[in-house]
């Protein structure tokens, strides 16, 4: 028999190996009845099979199969290496007898020989090896079986079965199944898990990889206490796109990474959550640049618009095509789109910095905000399936302008109907109190559920940070969060509901933010911890049973005219909460048009400031014409506009709706009975403001309506423009006892307008006093016939001016810098560190530290320390622009081409 022996590094990317847990001492005995360990008919999905080879193609052959209603048919074969393999680790064990086998078929014409090989991990977890199990000339035309019996090694793991031919042929293979004795397991426990406990509340979930999922210590921990899967990384861009054969119409896609999790859960009957569609990081380079090639050009968002939809348009389909029977109950669509930094959270709509790597973003670079997230939001919503929930992603969620940043934009996309949730990642240290407290973050699970929307705890770890908080502390942090969600869910205040919690590995060897961190329920030997055990004890016995389902998922369908026309009439006597204010402060008002209520805005600095209300995507479509319509009304003259906010796809756009002037205290109705929806605009929205004024105002009985929808209304009051004569405060272009009168009681009791103050300044001295009013009545009177110009000079600074300050001020003493010459202490960074030093490079200042404290990269937590390998960087042509470049590896630590800098 051939044995390959090979080490597990070389063979890590073929395998995807991830990372090995160990198997526990059971207590199991031989029967002598037979078992079936795997049964693959194929007949529903595919098993866990995948294809190997960069152009092969596994699909399912209905017409000609071996038993059953269909087997796998293997095409595009470029090399005899290329074929099909599955792994069945979790269901087989090193030191037993198994027999394989499997039919296989051809129509190649000529005979070929098949091999039927097991590769496994020795329990050095280090060495792989392969064997032959059997190898057979296979006649064309005909299923032949092919199999062959094995024992691997005591210890073994892993076990990952392929087919081959010694050609390049095509070729059909049905009915795979793995026999042995029976084994009863002497220690089977009927224990309940951490589903059975919270089930009255929520699901309970946690992540595999391709290595845990064929590690039945941590699998079998898996069955007991969780009722949610995602994976760790094999649903990610990096790990289902598929360069080859892709088009800017077709991207192609591949579930092989995460054929073996899907296998588990199908088999199991666990409900998935997917993970991620759209995210900066772990996304390749090529998906956004012009021919699939890192270094070309980057595509334009009309472009960009094709490939997301193909992309996640293929990923639904590969999920349905392969996996039928798979419960995908939620998807994370858009994953931490919103910047840490709260200058772009207040400025940039939440989008980070464009660019590629170093946590900027590709997506923001293609279309120059986060307008992408409602297209792949709609896309989602379109392919996805109807019990699917679709979710935005994101972790600090619980940092105060990030937080509402994520709540501008999910409330945005929830009021479309295109989103159903918000998950938390909830990476968190022990402390209850602090940056990542248990206040805060429940204050932030409230404000998401205000919304409407479910939310789900997604990616739930608490760190001890090496030891610096105890296995107690943990233990009460994690029954916070429990019991925050069991609190929202119970309270009755919340439109929404949290319906799942779950856990970011397995145990502390399977942890992203390095095991000394021990952030999980389980140690790095799968025994549980102190927070496992409070965690069990926390809900009393009468209140723990079985998860009884999610609410289901109600696609949104377009809005059906009432008898008048209208698809929305929004009359202000109840709900507001689709408007929003629009960098201003809008509040139900006693101000109204008509009924007894009208919605009002305060508090603007620009003309702009008003207030917003996102329009239905299945409703309002792109191309077409509709009916706008609401009634102004202002506490000055203004003129008062309507403004489709919109995506052209770069960048975004302002059309006027309508438009209309009135004079202050009246209401005028704006409407438009025919505007067309530019074409290719989305991400719509109906903005309420002002062109030439920043008064309070209140709106109300705004209409959204059919094509052709006349709206009646007040036409409001004629406005009286400003007049340019000063001492004309009444408007009328001519100076009398009213305009004099009116001075008076504005000196009195303030201005009712701002042309009423800027005329009443008659001598332009920058004061309106009594004296103006004098200059006023001597006009009357004819004692003078024009007004004094008192207006100020503007001062000037001479030479001798700098002079005597400079002297001014010669005598002080200044305190001694902190920044010492030769010291080069850097400007500006936004994280903590030390050893500064500088360099000029190509006409550029490059000024360094150390990178000290904890950094979120690459989607992974690292610990940074002087042996890091990473230090902070900014440069400056001008030493007044500067560019903050992040952490960068060093040389000869991070970079191994440059072993000797």
């Amino acid at each position: 028999m051939n044995v390959k022996k090979f080490s597990a590094a070389v063979t890590a990317v073929i395998m995807s190996a991830g990372t090995f847990g160990f198997f526990p001492e059971t207590s199991l005995s031989q029967v002598s009845a037979d078992a079936v360990y795997v049964a693959n008919d194929f007949d529903v999905t595919y098993e866990g099979w995948c294809n190997m080879g960069e152009q092969v193609k596994l699909e399912p052959d209905w017409e000609d199969t071996h038993g059953g209603t269909r087997s796998m048919a293997v095409t595009d074969r470029l090399s005899p290496e290329d074929g099909v393999s599955s792994a069945k680790g979790f269901y087989l064990w090193g030191g037993r007898k198994y027999d394989y086998k499997v039919f296989v078929k051809h129509d190649s014409g000529a005979d070929e020989n098949f091999k039927l090989t097991l590769s496994y991990l020795l329990s050095d977890e280090t060495t792989w090896e392969t064997v032959t199990i059997a190898e057979s000339s296979v006649s064309s035309g005909e299923w032949t079986e092919v199999g062959g019996s094995f024992t691997a090694p005591e210890g073994a793991t892993e076990f990952v079965v392929k087919i081959t031919t010694d050609s390049t042929c095509d070729f059909k293979f049905d009915d795979f199944t793995v026999t042995g004795k029976k084994y009863v397991d002497n220690k089977v426990s009927a224990a309940s898990g951490l589903k059975d406990v919270y089930g009255k509340y929520f699901r309970v979930g946690n992540i595999l990889n391709g290595g845990t999922v064929r590690n039945s210590a941590i699998t079998g921990m898996f069955i007991q206490n969780y009722n949610s899967l995602e994976c760790e990384n094999e649903t990610k861009p990096d790990a289902t796109l598929v360069k080859n054969g892709s088009t800017d119409t077709n991207i192609n896609v591949s579930l092989n990474s995460c054929a073996s999790i899907m296998d588990f859960a199908v088999k199991n009957n666990i409900p998935v959550r997917g993970h991620t569609l759209v995210w900066h990081s772990q996304t390749p380079q090529w998906f956004f640049k012009e021919g699939f090639n890192d270094s070309g050009a980057w595509v334009n968002s009309s472009t960009m618009d094709k490939r997301l939809e193909s992309y996640i348009k293929n990923m639904f389909a590969a999920f349905k095509k392969q996996y039928p029977t798979l419960d995908l109950y939620a998807y994370d669509v858009c994953n931490e789109c919103i910047s840490d930094d709260s200058n772009r959270t207040k400025n940039n709509g939440g989008a980070r910095v464009p660019g590629y790597g170093n946590g900027a973003s590709p997506w923001v670079q293609v279309y120059g905000s986060n307008a992408f997230m409602e297209k792949a939001f709609t896309y989602a919503r379109q392919y996805a399936p109807s019990t699917c929930k679709l979710y935005y992603n994101d972790y600090n969620e619980y940092w105060d302008h990030k937080r509402d940043c994520i709540i501008s934009t999910c409330k945005n996309l929830y009021s479309k109907g295109v989103l159903d949730g918000i998950g938390m990642q909830s990476h968190i240290n022990a402390d209850q109190s602090g940056f990542s407290g248990t206040q805060a973050y429940t204050t932030a699970m409230q404000k998401f559920l205000e919304i409407g929307c479910d939310v789900q705890v997604t990616e739930l770890d608490i760190s001890r940070e090496s030891g610096k908080y105890s296995a107690t502390q943990q233990a009460n942090k994690y029954k916070d969060v429990f019991q925050a969600a069991i609190n929202c869910n119970t309270s009755g205040k919340y439109k929404g509901k949290v319906t799942a919690v779950c856990v970011w590995g397995p145990n502390d060897a399977n942890t992203w933010i390095k095991t000394e961190n021990a952030p999980l329920l389980h140690d790095t030997n799968n025994n549980p911890k102190e927070a496992y055990t409070a965690l069990m004890q926390m809900v009393p016995a009468a209140d723990q049973k079985p998860y009884d389902g999610d609410t289901p998922v109600t696609p949104p369908s377009p809005k059906e005219a009432d008898s008048n026309g209208y698809y929305y009439h929004y009359d202000m006597e109840s709900d507001t909460s689709a408007f929003s204010g629009r960098s201003a402060t809008i509040a139900g008002s006693s101000d109204f048009y008509k009924g007894s209520k009208g919605l009002s805005c305060t508090g603007r600095e620009a003309e702009w400031n008003g207030i917003q209300i996102p329009l239905d995507y299945t409703t309002f479509k792109a191309g077409e014409t509709y009916s706008f319509a609401a009634a102004y009304k202002g506490k000055e003259d203004a003129t008062f506009k309507m403004t489709l906010q919109y995506s052209d796809g770069t960048e975004t756009q302002y059309a006027e709706v309508a438009s209309a002037a009135t004079a202050a205290g009246s209401w005028v109705m704006l409407s438009n009975a025919n505007y067309k929806i530019p074409e290719g605009a989305s991400d719509l929205t109906l903005v309420f403001e002002t062109t030439d004024s920043l008064c309070d105002f209140s709106i109300d009985e705004v209409i959204m309506a059919k094509a052709g929808t006349t709206v009646d209304g007040p036409k409001g009051q004629k406005v009286v423009t400003q007049s340019s004569v000063k001492g004309d405060l009444d408007g009328d272009e001519r100076i009398t006892i009213a305009d004099l009168s009116i001075l008076k009681n504005g000196i009195l009791n303030g201005w009712r307008t701002d042309s009423e103050k800027k005329n009443a300044d008659v001598d332009q001295s920058r004061e309106i006093n009594a004296a103006d009013a004098q200059y006023v009545r001597d006009y009357l009177l004819g004692t003078i016939t024009e007004f004094p110009n008192n207006k100020p000079d503007t001062p000037t600074v001479s030479e001798a001016d700098l002079a005597k300050f400079a002297q001014q001020f010669s005598g002080l003493n200044l305190t001694k810098s902190n920044k010492k010459d030769g010291e080069n202490n850097p400007l500006y960074t936004q994280r903590f560190g030390a050893d500064p030093g500088w360099l000029v490079y190509d006409g550029r200042l490059y000024v360094y530290t150390t990178a000290d404290e904890f950094a979120y990269k690459n989607n992974q937590m690292i610990e940074n320390d002087y042996s890091s390998g990473y230090i902070n960087c900014l440069s400056t042509a001008d030493l007044v622009n500067w560019t903050d470049h992040g952490q960068i590896p060093v040389a000869k630590t991070r970079v191994k081409e440059t072993p000797l800098a």
